[in-house]
C-alpha cells in the first residue's frame, strides 16, 4: 500500500520468476513471461551431473576416487587452458571448493590464464562486470543436499493448509533438452514435493541460468559461448551436445 493506505500495483522483473514462490508475498498476481533471445553458441556435456565431489579428492574416502578425481580435475584444468586460448576474456563459475572464494579464504584448486575470471555459486547474481566477456565456462550445478533445501522450504510453506512431503532421498525424472541434434532426455534429480522442488530449480537450474547471463547475452551483439560441464536440463537452446570425453579432448573422434 501507498502512504495514504491505497492498494498499490506492483512491478517485479525476475530471470528465474516461479509462480508459485512468488505467490507467497502477493495475493493477486498476474504472471507474464516474455521471451528473450540469448545470442549464444552452446556448448553442453550431456554425459555426467559433473558433481562436486567428483572433482574434489578430499570429498571422496577411498584411494580410487580420490585419484580419479585428481584426474578429472587435471583434465578441466587443461581443458580451461585451451579455451583460454580461443577467447580474450573467459568467466569460469562453479563451486567454490573449485573456484575458490576470497571472502572465506578458500583457495581454487585450479590454475588458470591471466585471461580468466573465476567465480563461484551464490555469488554472481546481479554482477555486471563480466558483460564484455566473450565466454563462459559453468562446472557442475549448485545442488543443495534435500535437507538444506526443504529447511528453506519451511519457511515459505509452514502455513499450508496441504502439509509439505518431506523425503530421504531424491525422486528421478526425464527432462529434455532443447538441442538441435534432437537428442533424448537426461534423468535429473527432483523433489517429489512440487512446491520444495520449485525451491530447488531456483537454487540448482537458476543458478547456472543466472551464471549464463552474466555475459548479457540478450543485449549482445555478437553470438558468445557458452560451456555447460553438467547434464543439467536449463532453458537454453543447445547447439552442441558432446560427452566429457569429447569435450575434454577437443571434439569427436571424426572432428
Amino acid at each position: 500500500h501507498d502512504h495514504q493506505g491505497n492498494e498499490a500495483s506492483v512491478l517485479v522483473i525476475d530471470a528465474n520468476a516461479d509462480q508459485e514462490l512468488i505467490g507467497r508475498f502477493f495475493d493477486r498476481v498476474t504472471f507474464i513471461t516474455i521471451p528473450a533471445e540469448r545470442r549464444a553458441r552452446v556448448i553442453q556435456c550431456y554425459s555426467t551431473r559433473c558433481s562436486t565431489t567428483s572433482l574434489v579428492p578430499k570429498k571422496n574416502k577411498d584411494a580410487k576416487s580420490k585419484k580419479q578425481a585428481k584426474l578429472r580435475l587435471r583434465e578441466l584444468e587443461e581443458f580451461i587452458v585451451r579455451i583460454a586460448g580461443q577467447h580474450p576474456q573467459l568467466l569460469v563459475v562453479g563451486p567454490q571448493a573449485i573456484t575458490g572464494n576470497p571472502k572465506t579464504k578458500t583457495k581454487a584448486l585450479i590454475s588458470v590464464p591471466a585471461n580468466v575470471e573465476l567465480a563461484h555459486f551464490n555469488a554472481i547474481r546481479g554482477i555486471d562486470r563480466w558483460k564484455n566477456h566473450d565466454a563462459v565456462l559453468i562446472i557442475g550445478r549448485n545442488q543443495l543436499p534435500i535437507e538444506e533445501l526443504e529447511a528453506i522450504a519451511r519457511c515459505l510453506f509452514s502455513a499450508d493448509w496441504v502439509p509439505l512431503q518431506f523425503a530421504t532421498e531424491w525422486s528421478v525424472e526425464e527432462r529434455g533438452y532443447r538441442s538441435k541434434g534432437g537428442r533424448q532426455g537426461v534423468e535429473v534429480l527432483v523433489h517429489p514435493d512440487r512446491r520444495i522442488q520449485a525451491i530447488h530449480e531456483q537454487v540448482r537450474e537458476g543458478e547456472s541460468q543466472q551464471a549464463i547471463d552474466r555475459l548479457r547475452l540478450i543485449h549482445g551483439t555478437t553470438p558468445k559461448t557458452v560451456y555447460l560441464l553438467s547434464n543439467i536440463v536449463l532453458d537454453v537452446d543447445v547447439d552442441h551436445l558432446v560427452t566429457w570425453d569429447e569435450l575434454m579432448a577437443g571434439g569427436s573422434r571424426i572432428e
